[in-house]
Formats: C-alpha cells, structure tokens, sequence
C-alpha cells in the first residue's frame, strides 16, 4: 500500500552500491498502485523502492505533517497572516498568533522577528547578550543574532552597562 503525501520510487541495482532509477516517481492519490518493469537479463539483481515525503508547498512542512496539523499543504501560509505555517508552527506550535502580535514583548512583532531580523519571536534575547531583540534593532543597532557585535569579545549588554560602543572594538 503507499499514503497520500508520500512519493515513491523504483530503483534498481545489479551490485547493491550503483541504484538507478526505473520509471518516474509515482506521487500517491490512492491506497494501491501497480508497477510493471521488464526483467533484467542479469540473473543477480536487485531492486528497492524509495519512499520520499511530499512538501508541495516548500514551507518546511510535509503534506502529511500539514494533513495532520490542519494546514493546507499547498499554501505555505495557510492562515494568510505572513507566517508560514513552518514558522508559526516551529515557534507558537499552533496557528493562533499572528504576525503583527508581539509574543515576546521586546517590542519587535512577530512578523518583523521571523520575516525581518530572523530573530526568536518568543524570547525577548535570542542572542543572549543582555538586550532585549528590539533594544538591539530600535535603539543600539547591534546584531540581535550575535552577542558581541563589534566582536570585541565583550558582550553588547555589558559594553551598554559600562558606557561603551558595541559597534566598535577600539573603545575597549
């Protein structure tokens, strides 16, 4: 039997280390199919099939792990609220949020943390340097994916804490 959401495909090998491809990919519609494939001459030969997890709409989200959440596999924002369903799923684990919310209170919404800066919408620090993610973008225009922006090797939150510049590693 195959599943819906699934490809599959039929190779073949004479020595177990070289596969080719017999045929095109058979996409799954229904429970059963049939593949006919002539006979090699070879009387040693081997044969497997592959079995490949269908993703139509390219947003990280397999159609049957989208069949399961209740997402449209064929739109990779099924709510249509500029989170792909990958993203909303990955960080909120549901489809409730949307992208001009701010779930984690930093001052950046959801939209501008994952679409934008690719920062963590549900933690104030992706970085883990002291400043909360929007602090980083709004106000010091320091890098919210690096804790040390200057690379100084002092964090920004403790070079804004002592009055230093953590765009520039000459004021240390």
């Amino acid at each position: 039997p195959t599943h819906i959401g699934k490809s599959y495909q039929l190779k073949s090998s004479p020595d177990l280390l070289n596969w080719t491809d017999n045929g095109t990919p058979i996409t799954a519609a229904q429970t059963t199919h049939t593949i006919t494939v002539n006979s090699p001459t070879n009387p040693t030969h081997f044969w497997q099939v592959t079995v490949t997890d269908l993703d139509d709409d390219l947003d990280g989200l397999t159609n049957t792990e989208e069949s399961t959440l209740g997402t449209d596999p064929t739109r990779n924002d099924s709510d249509g609220d500029t989170l792909s369903d990958m993203a909303e799923i990955l960080y909120f684990g549901n489809q409730d949020q949307d992208a001009d919310g701010d779930s984690d209170g930093d001052s950046l919404t959801n939209g501008e943390e994952i679409n934008t800066y690719h920062t963590n919408p549900i933690l104030l620090d992706t970085d883990s340097d002291s400043l909360f993610d929007g602090a980083e973008i709004l106000i010091h225009t320091t890098n919210p994916l690096n804790p040390d922006s200057d690379t100084d090797l002092m964090p920004d939150g403790w070079e804004i804490t002592y009055s230093l510049d953590p765009n520039h590693a000459a004021d240390a």
